[in-house]
């Protein structure tokens, strides 16, 4: 991007995987930056881990970061006096400039399932609650974390933007094709000038433990088997963190740069654009750690999708993506994290 210039940001999600990952980078980018972290540390997974993850963040930089221990599914009444005084405490004093990068969600495809009431609270109400305390606070601008689940089963391939998205596989989905709409809402009810970004299968350092290549990891070291759903044959959309966390900055910079007079809802796929099947995954696993995996065939559940595919020329023209790390060398730097992590804790 031409102009690198990033605002103050409240970031939703802030502990978690993408979160940290984006916060480290900041850090380290921007020292002149002020962040305000949001994150309830729900016990989906490891807490512990999730403060370990913003632990060195929060040590450096004690005069520019504020961390809020909240639920974005309070009301937005409560969300805005809480963001308010942490606005206080770095000595600012309005939301004019801020920016919101909206990562917080109950993550899950086939957990969703479940408990469905608790995914649309969290990630559909969740995300309302905080457009409202945007459109109270006067916030304009936010970066709204999506997923390339709501494309589903039956969009062809590879997934664009331009193509209609109705049919959600799962209540997860769902739940985020629900946010987005009410991004779009807010666009053009109340000026809000949003991008929407379709995150496809992130992985790499601080990948969530229930998620595939993590867990496929730990039982292969373990020599325990693997859950294998279906024949191997369906695919992901790998994406590694890295490339993520620039997507995601380099829309924050785009977003500043857009000076329409009433608010606008741009949507954007971020994946590798190199769909990797179930056991080429399994074959690079069983490459990077050299242990032979022990596979249990099991039927493909109906929430699951066969195949996720991103176009990704919308975000290369718009914000300058261009995804480039081959996948046996984004699992060797996740394994190599893997076994420090482990050493650690």
């Amino acid at each position: 991007m031409q102009d690198k210039a990033v605002p103050n940001l409240i970031i939703t999600g802030a502990a978690g995987f993408i979160g940290s990952s984006l916060v480290d980078t900041l850090c380290s980018q921007y020292p002149a930056q002020k962040l305000i972290l949001v994150d309830n540390f729900n016990d989906y997974y490891s807490p512990q881990w999730k403060r370990e993850f913003l632990k060195k963040a929060l040590q450096e930089n004690k005069d520019r970061i504020v961390l809020l221990e909240q639920d974005i599914s309070r009301r937005p009444e409560e969300l805005c006096e809480v963001f308010k005084k942490a606005l206080a405490k770095l000595n600012e004093s309005d939301f004019s400039d801020w920016t919101m990068v909206h990562l917080a969600a109950k993550a899950g495809v086939r957990p969703s399932v479940a408990v469905p009431y608790s995914y649309a609270q969290t990630n559909t109400l969740g995300t309302l609650s905080i457009l409202e305390t945007c459109r109270t606070l006067g916030i304009e601008k936010l970066i709204n974390a999506s997923s390339s689940s709501v494309y589903g089963r039956h969009s062809s391939v590879p997934f664009s933007e331009d193509k209609l998205v109705s049919i959600p596989q799962s209540p997860y989905a769902a739940s985020k094709l629900a946010a987005e709409i009410f991004c779009q809402n807010y666009s053009e009810l109340h000026s809000l000038k949003c991008i929407s970004l379709r995150f496809f299968t992130v992985y790499g350092p601080r990948q969530r433990p229930d998620l595939a290549i993590h867990k496929f990891t730990r039982k292969i070291l373990a020599s325990q088997p693997i859950d294998i759903y279906g024949d191997g044959s369906t695919a992901r959309d790998y994406t590694y963190i890295d490339e993520i966390v620039s997507g995601v900055i380099n829309a924050i910079v785009l977003i500043q740069t857009r000076h329409e007079e009433k608010g606008f809802h741009e949507v954007i796929n971020l994946g590798s654009s190199r769909p990797i099947t179930l056991a080429d995954l399994v074959k690079t696993l069983e490459e990077v750690i050299g242990l032979k995996a022990k596979l249990d065939y099991k039927p493909l559940p109906d929430e699951d999708v066969i195949v996720t595919f991103a176009n990704v020329d919308k975000a290369r023209r718009l914000l300058d993506y261009s995804p480039s790390l081959p996948f046996n060398e984004g699992i060797k730097r996740f394994y190599e994290w893997y076994k420090e992590w482990q050493n650690q804790n």
